[in-house]
């Protein structure tokens, strides 16, 4: 086992499942590849790309997966699964795909030409980008283009030749399905005490 994401709370059973998909640099530095370009983790930094191809990890025998995770990183994805583990009984049948913080027409076509009869699990932030981000990876996964503002305490949706409008306070992919009256049929997890599930390993890790 690497003992640098052992220092951050990893346990060993998550870090072999997702040891094949990444390397370290010289000084034990977490490197992800999206192709073209790097994801990279310390303990003073993370850079997360912007635009890129796919980071995967899991199975790889897409007729074999049947739950599909897709995260902002792939250090949120390590994040969850440490936190939680019960989908390691799943393991065999479980992709995780990192997209970057700007989730790409791209990639969204090619997860929905190849994982969208799957179970879709999105793992972004809790605030309201990443809600956003939901909403927006949500029918893109569908084909459908979807224009979103945000005004004060108001955000407004383009979806479908119809406009909505909800508070900010309130708004959530379930909510927007209430509102417009649709089911995306994917699955949200948030975490209940961070902003994502990497500052909440972290934050569990270094306060104890």
């Amino acid at each position: 086992m690497s003992p640098f994401p052992t220092r951050f709370g990893v346990p060993p059973e998550v870090q072999l499942f997702f040891r094949p998909f990444y390397h370290t640099d010289a000084i034990g530095n977490l490197v992800f590849s999206y192709g073209n370009v790097i994801e990279h983790f310390g303990f003073a930094f993370h850079k997360v790309p912007v635009a890129g191809q796919l980071w995967m990890a899991g199975n790889l025998n897409l007729h074999m997966v049947s739950d599909v995770f897709l995260a902002g990183s792939a250090m949120d994805a390590i994040a969850f699964l440490t936190l939680r583990r019960n989908w390691l009984k799943k393991a065999d049948n479980i992709l995780f795909v990192s997209v970057g913080t700007l989730p790409q027409g791209s990639q969204l076509q090619w997860i929905r030409s190849n994982l969208g009869h799957k179970k879709l699990h999105l793992l972004f932030d809790r605030e309201l980008l990443g809600k956003i981000i939901d909403l927006k990876i949500a029918a893109g996964l569908h084909g459908w283009p979807m224009e979103v503002t945000v005004t004060g305490n108001r955000v407004t949706v383009n979806f479908r030749n119809a406009l909505y409008t909800l508070d900010t306070g309130g708004f959530s992919l379930h909510a927007f399905e209430k509102a417009a009256g649709y089911r995306f049929t994917v699955r949200t997890h948030k975490s209940n005490m961070a902003a994502t599930f990497i500052d909440h390993l972290m934050t569990m890790t270094f306060n104890h």
